[in-house]
Parts: structure tokens; C-alpha cells; sequence
């Protein structure tokens, strides 16, 4: 909705409509593609994170989100947590609470992990990417007028637009010698509406200079060498074995990389490698057991499975 102060923001009302929440008795896959797939809904919902609707907007993306996934997870205070808690109660064998680290269930599937999308992440990146955009053009987006509102300003507006032209709606406010018949002050109001009108104009003229929307979400915030060794080891350990092609590291998309900064270290510890955990290891173990889970348990549900195409998205 259109604040009174001229921002777009999410009505936290609609929100609550949108999202359900996950039915734990389904199996794992089925809980992660349906958290990916309602949180992506409602962020098509909320608007694109773009100039128009301003870093305001951006910040309340973010916020609706995080709510969102708490209404999501009922008890349980995220994803991360919901899915660990399930996984130990139905392998208790293969999930070792020191291999159940946070970045596990955002790795990509095709390289070993869950790849639950982090939405937050993604939605946090484009806010960054669109304070670059701001920032590059060297033209801020004019602020909202402070003049307050004149009185009965919805009156003004609704007669106002009973009529063609603002000349002849002028010309008839003039010429009525009944002064009752409008509860507004015409001449005030029309002072407002002429700064408003300005305000629009130089909103207009500072969107022209800038790229509508963020080509992609922003790059990791530090990209110090060992961050840069972890995602060239990452790529080289996946593109033989995965739909890589030919990409090279700064080829990876963005999205992918902020998870290499954020998770990339606590990964490489737990697993001794980035990339694709090794086949041996407990998790890739526990994938075959949620897979098979998927199978056994829902052979006539058709289970929407993660891609690793998105990778580069």
C-alpha cells in the first residue's frame, strides 16, 4: 500500500493470508520445496526491490519476510531449526547434531546439501544491490514533501476530479460566491496539490538517470582473498560434475556467492572441502534416507525438487 508519506510498504494484514503453515508430517524434500515455493509467492506479492518503490520499501521486504518465515515454522524460531529437529527425530543415526550446521541446508542439492533458499539472504542482497544503484547515479530520490496536509484534502480531491482540467476546477472555485459549499480552504489546497505535483516531477527526473532494478542481487560485502580461493575452489570442484559449463568463479551468481561468504568456512571445517561433499560422508547418507523417504511415503504426491539450476540465478 501507498503510505501517507508517500512509501510503498507490504501490509503485514495480507501477509498473514498468504502463508500457511508447513505441515510437518510430509516428508523433506516435500517441507523444503514448499517453504521455497511460498516464500517466493510472497515475495512476488510484495513487489520487486527496485528505485520506484524506494529502500524503504526494500527494508520492509525483508522484515515481512523474516516474519514470514516465522508464521511459517509455528514453534520453532526458523527453517533451519524446523528441519533440523525433524531430521533427528526420524534418522537419528545419520544426523549427528555436528554435521546439521546452518549452511548444509543451503547448499545446493546437486552438490550435497538440502538447498533450502535462503529468501532473507536473497532479499537482503537486493536491498544492497539497490543502495549501489542509488549510490551510482549520484542522484538521491527527492524526499517527501513535509508541508502537512491541508484539512479536508479527500473533499478537495474527490470535487477536483469532477472536473477536466485543474484550469477549469480554479475557474469554478472562483466563481462560486458560496464559500460554504466547500468545507477545504480551495487556494491552500491548491498550493499542496501544485507541491506535489513539483515533488512528482523531480522523482521522475532523478528515475531517469538510474537503472529501474537491480541487475542481480549485490556481491559479498568482503571479497578478501580466501573468500575468493573458496569460491574458485567451489566452482572447480562442481562444474565437472554438475550443469556448471564452462562458467568460471566470477561467473557464479551473486546469491550463490553471499552463501559461499556466509557458510562457505563452517562448511569447509565440518566436510574438509567446498563443493561436493564427498559421498561418504554423513549428510550425502542422509540425503539417500530423505529421498528414499520422499518414495515410500509419497508415491502418489508428486514432489517438486529444488534445481540446481538456480545456482546461477
Amino acid at each position: 500500500m501507498l503510505s501517507s508519506k508517500g512509501q510503498w510498504l507490504p501490509r503485514s494484514d495480507e501477509i498473514e493470508k498468504l502463508i500457511s503453515p508447513l505441515q510437518q508430517r510430509s516428508s523433506i524434500l516435500r517441507l523444503v520445496s514448499e517453504h521455497n515455493k511460498q516464500l517466493r509467492i510472497l515475495q512476488g506479492h510484495l513487489g520487486p526491490v527496485c528505485v520506484a518503490f524506494g529502500l524503504e520499501h526494500a527494508a520492509a521486504v525483508v522484515e515481512s519476510l523474516c516474519q514470514a518465515e516465522e508464521q511459517l515454522c509455528g514453534k520453532h524460531s526458523s527453517f533451519v531449526k524446523l528441519l533440523t529437529e525433524e531430521l533427528q527425530r526420524r534418522f537419528p543415526e545419520e544426523s549427528r547434531s555436528e554435521v546439521l550446521v546452518e549452511g548444509w541446508f543451503y547448499w545446493p542439492l546437486g552438490a550435497g546439501g538440502l538447498f533450502a533458499e535462503n529468501t532473507i539472504l536473497r532479499a537482503i542482497c537486493l536491498q544492497r544491490a539497490l543502495q549501489e544503484v542509488m549510490l551510482q547515479s549520484g542522484q538521491a530520490i527527492p524526499p517527501f514533501p513535509k508541508r502537512a496536509e491541508p484539512k479536508h484534502w479527500d473533499e478537495f480531491i474527490s470535487e477536483f476530479q469532477r472536473f477536466d482540467s485543474t484550469r477549469d476546477f480554479r475557474k469554478h472555485c472562483n466563481q462560486t460566491l458560496d464559500k460554504t459549499l466547500y468545507p477545504f480552504d480551495a487556494d491552500d489546497c491548491f498550493r499542496h496539490w501544485h507541491l506535489l505535483q513539483g515533488w512528482s516531477e523531480d522523482v521522475q527526473r532523478a528515475l531517469d538517470t538510474m537503472s529501474e532494478y537491480p541487475q542481480q542481487e549485490a556481491a559479498p560485502v568482503v571479497m578478501d582473498e580466501p573468500l575468493q580461493d573458496l569460491i574458485k575452489q567451489f566452482v572447480k570442484r562442481t562444474k565437472s560434475f554438475t550443469n556448471f559449463g564452462g562458467h568460471e568463479a566470477d561467473g557464479l551468481g551473486n546469491y550463490v556467492q553471499n552463501l559461499v561468504a556466509k557458510y562457505g568456512t563452517e562448511l569447509q571445517r565440518v566436510f574438509g572441502t567446498l563443493g561436493l561433499i564427498p559421498a561418504d560422508l554423513v549428510p550425502h547418507a542422509l540425503l539417500r534416507r530423505i529421498r528414499s523417504e520422499k518414495f515410500s511415503n509419497e508415491v502418489n504426491n508428486e514432489v517438486e525438487e529444488p534445481s540446481t539450476k538456480r545456482l546461477h540465478t
